[in-house]
């Protein structure tokens, strides 16, 4: 067997110049070739042994390419908050206004209180009116006979109740016909959670349109109606009325 004794590629007999690196073969011997150039070959073969045949359907990783790609994504970003400092403590702060904002904001509007009234009294205090402790007491209602698991027939009854009277009367009526017991126990929850009474703060030196804080004033109450019941029990901030 002949070798190019330049690079240690195999040659055939009788060639005049080596197929791999065009050296003359005058000097070619029948010999080994040397470790050297037998490595020199290496990176040739690891090429030939890395081709996939055609038969062979290779399927490419999702979760190495979604990881790069991810990857890239994060250093991109830190890359741009490493060159835009200031721009990305405003940022933070406008995500955490924005965050702590609405909180509140759902807090308030999902409160059973909001929408509650405090009109002005002549002496400058205020109160709630016989209409807002209705609608107060009626929301009331409505959650506590869903939780007791009252018929959808009866709630409806229920919310369609046009004063205060006319929603004890339309219970009471119902209590009088029940079988299972299950309005007679609604009766009892709500004689503990409806016609609370509620704080108004400040109570005094009060002018229209000034804002004062509406919560109830029995805690165990409150915590009654959030824990048992799931009704939010925030306080809420409203604006006095003018005198009727």
């Amino acid at each position: 067997m002949n070798f190019c004794s330049n690079c240690g590629a195999k040659v055939d007999p009788g060639s005049k110049f080596c197929t791999n690196c065009g050296a003359r073969l005058e000097e070619v011997q029948n010999t080994v070739p040397s470790d050297q150039q037998v490595m020199q070959q290496v990176p040739n073969n690891q090429q030939e042994m890395q081709q996939v045949p055609n038969n062979v359907h290779q399927v490419p990783s999702t979760r190495s390419h979604n990881s790069f790609k991810n990857n890239d994504f994060v250093n991109k970003a830190v890359d741009w908050v490493k060159k835009n400092k200031i721009a990305s403590v405003i940022a933070v702060v406008v995500l955490l206004v924005l965050f702590v904002g609405g909180y509140k904001y759902h807090q308030v509007h999902s409160s059973v209180l909001y929408g509650t009234e405090v009109t002005l009294n002549s002496d400058h205090t205020g109160y709630i009116s016989s209409d807002s402790l209705f609608a107060l007491d009626k929301k009331i209602a409505i959650v506590v006979a869903k939780k007791d698991g009252i018929s959808n027939e009866i709630i409806k009854s229920i919310s369609e109740s046009a004063s205060a009277d006319d929603l004890a009367d339309k219970i009471n009526d119902e209590n009088e016909n029940d079988t299972d017991d299950k309005i007679e126990k609604y009766t009892e929850d709500l004689e503990d959670l409806q016609n609370t009474d509620l704080t108004i703060s400040p109570d005094t030196d009060l002018i229209p349109g000034k804002k004062v804080v509406l919560k109830f004033k029995d805690q165990e109450t409150a915590n009654k109606l959030k824990n048992e019941y799931g009704i939010n029990v925030h306080p809420v901030t409203v604006k006095v009325k003018g005198q009727e």
